[in-house]
């Protein structure tokens, strides 16, 4: 764990079943919803890790997934990449998992599901996403996924995001822009080429868009905020404080989102092994390397 500055966070070594800590995910203060993954890479558990020291297994026997999303609103979780995609609604006064909806193994690796606030969705719980030949889109107040959709879409391309009021950022075919749809319709197309990564806030009203040179932020309208330069980044995620984390080849980098400047840096592999870049990395600016003008 890492502060604010992106120090070390001293804490209890929590128990943890056999195995190592794959993804987590936060679910409250100081509380996460986590898989562990055996030796063997095979099986695994679903954990309640509350810090600083207490774990509660909720499922002793699971099929480990790459990611977690998680929506505080229906207290829903999704789970995909790894295991056949599935939505649960997590109890977590008894910590426990009920499977709301399964996916065919058959087609574990064509649907995926997001999940956004219906405060903000106009009543939407679940976005639904099936790759085939084209994109399918589908749209869901129905948080077990039976009842019909209230939208759909299909498109010749892929997704690059979903906010939490189920607005869908897509690239299409035969253009280089990302599309807009919300909810059946194309509603616009934002003015820049598809980035790396793109995160939208939690609020559903800014969009980071990651590449390898740069960070930058912008309005739904697609209006810059502002542009930093950093390298090789790989990810971009929204934090609780709404600053943003920046992952990259080389380490992490904390960014304030009200005006794009550097807060904090942590180099190294895997953010542990090293506290300025090795002797023998290329000579290009890197998420250590001191602020500079986005190109």
């Amino acid at each position: 764990m890492l502060d604010r500055s992106l120090a070390p966070r001293a804490l209890p070594h929590p128990k943890l079943p056999e195995g190592t800590l794959r993804s987590l995910t936060a679910i409250g203060a100081d509380r996460y919803l986590a898989q562990t993954v055996a030796i063997n890479g095979v099986r695994g558990a679903v954990i309640e890790l509350t810090l600083p020291e207490r774990t509660t297994v909720v499922n002793a026997n699971w099929t480990p997934a790459f990611a977690i999303d998680f929506e505080p609103s229906s207290q829903l979780a999704t789970w995909y990449a790894g295991r056949p995609p599935e939505i649960d609604h997590y109890d977590p006064d008894h910590h426990t998992l009920t499977a709301t909806v399964t996916v065919p193994d058959a087609r574990r690796d064509d649907v995926q599901f997001r999940l956004v606030d219906p405060a903000l969705a106009g009543g939407t719980t679940v976005v639904r996403l099936e790759a085939k030949t084209e994109t399918t889109i589908e749209w869901y107040a129905d948080p077990t996924v039976k009842a019909k959709p209230t939208a759909r879409y299909s498109l010749r391309g892929g997704i690059r995001g979903v906010d939490r009021a189920a607005r869908v950022y897509a690239y299409q075919a035969n253009s280089p822009k990302i599309a807009v749809i919300d909810h059946g319709k194309l509603v616009g197309e934002l003015p820049f080429d598809a980035p790396d990564d793109l995160a939208p806030d939690r609020k559903a009203e800014r969009l980071a868009a990651l590449d390898l040179r740069s960070v930058a932020l912008y309005d739904l309208a697609g209006k810059q905020l502002w542009k930093t330069a950093i390298a090789h980044g790989r990810r971009v995620l929204w934090l609780d404080d709404n600053s943003l984390a920046v992952m990259t080849s080389d380490g992490v980098a904390r960014i304030d989102a009200r005006d794009g400047h550097v807060e904090a840096r942590r180099c190294g592999a895997r953010l542990e092994l090293a506290s300025a870049p090795h002797v023998s990395a290329p000579a290009v600016a890197t998420s250590c390397a001191p602020d500079a003008p986005a190109p």
